[in-house]
C-alpha cells in the first residue's frame, strides 16, 4: 500500500510489513554466524557491512 514511512519519514511511498520482506533478506542473514564472545547484534553488523550499498539513498 502507499503511505508514510514510520522509519525514514518519507511521504507517499510503498509501505510493506516486515514479514513480507523476509524472503529478500534470508540470504543476507545466512552470511552471518553467532559469535557470543566478540559478536555484534545482527542489525548493527548488517548496517556496518552494507551501509554504503543499501542506505546511501537515505543519507
Amino acid at each position: 500500500m502507499i503511505g508514510d514511512c514510520d522509519y525514514c519519514n518519507y511521504k507517499n511511498v510503498s509501505i510493506y510489513e516486515a514479514s513480507e520482506l523476509n524472503r529478500f533478506f534470508v540470504g543476507i542473514m545466512d552470511l552471518y554466524e553467532v559469535d557470543i564472545e566478540n559478536g555484534k547484534p545482527l542489525e548493527i553488523q548488517i548496517i556496518n557491512d552494507f551501509h554504503k550499498r543499501f542506505y546511501s539513498k537515505f543519507d
